[in-house]
């Protein structure tokens, strides 16, 4: 298949992740779409080990890529970082005309799941990529998503590096920096090294994607929990189960401005009686 077929295809699953009226059928079905044709353009081979191999580092482990790839998925998460990115790229070219968006990605994986789709809505004049992975296998499938999309022109850099130690090539040149490497409660991976270490090189303006990450001292009723879950209607359920008490991490820039010292402040929680 061409890379004109290739682009069809992935304008076609864009479409419906940044759909504003939520379909879960129809996104579901676009990010299924979207994974299998990433998987076909990459050449990833899922069942060789060296897809399922791990890089450990200092501040946390670079999963595999096929687990980085399985990312995808979690079909939310991804609209919520595509949509959320979109956006942020058309309210920096509304401020910034004549020149285009710079995006600094870190951890993307085996095909850069969270820019590609912005390559079928904006031109290269309008957007650029500098992309960080330190997994080698990853990035030989990085290299041959970007040439089957046809997709080049859109890449003014792509390094092999730990991000968390990664030196910034002309910092202000970078309008939004996207850092998607986690699990929950941000255990594993090294988010938090990579975030303070790449947004402590930016200028103040950068639009940092996720905006706020949050941690949470939480009470948590398990019976309206479980009835949560059985619930075929969740989603138009209030979210009651719960109630947070006091956050104990939260990683954004202001945080990361003032705690440039302490990143883990000690922190007392005092949960209420009733």
């Amino acid at each position: 298949m061409n890379s004109n077929k290739y682009n069809e295809k992935l304008s076609h699953c864009t479409k419906a992740i940044i759909e504003e009226q939520l379909d879960f059928l129809n996104l579901k079905n676009a990010i299924n779409d979207l994974k299998l044709l990433f998987e076909e353009v990459s050449e990833i081979d899922l069942h060789h080990p060296s897809a399922e191999t791990h890089v450990f580092l200092k501040t946390g482990k670079a999963i595999g890529s096929k687990w980085a790839g399985m990312c995808v998925d979690d079909f939310m998460r991804t609209k919520r970082f595509v949509t959320g990115l979109y956006k942020a790229v058309k309210d920096t070219l509304q401020k910034n005309k004549n020149q285009p968006v710079h995006i600094l990605y870190a951890g993307t994986g085996p095909f850069a799941t969270l820019v590609m789709p912005l390559t079928t809505i904006f031109k290269p004049s309008e957007l650029q990529f500098t992309l960080l992975e330190v997994n080698p296998k990853s990035i030989e499938s990085l290299e041959n998503t970007i040439k089957s999309f046809n997709a080049e022109s859109y890449v003014k850099n792509i390094f092999q590096t730990d991000a968390s130690t990664f030196n910034v090539p002309l910092p202000n040149s970078v309008d939004i920096v996207v850092i998607e490497c986690m699990q929950h409660a941000l255990v594993r991976e090294p988010q938090v090294a990579i975030t303070y270490n790449l947004v402590s090189q930016l200028n103040e303006n950068v639009i940092l994607i996720p905006e706020q990450i949050s941690l949470h001292i939480a009470l948590i009723d398990s019976e309206k929990k479980n009835n949560y879950l059985l619930n075929s209607k969740s989603t138009e359920i209030k979210l009651d189960f719960y109630t947070n008490i006091k956050p104990v991490f939260v990683l954004d820039k202001k945080t990361i401005n003032n705690n440039s010292e302490n990143i883990f402040p000690k922190i007392e929680v005092v949960l209420p009686k009733k």
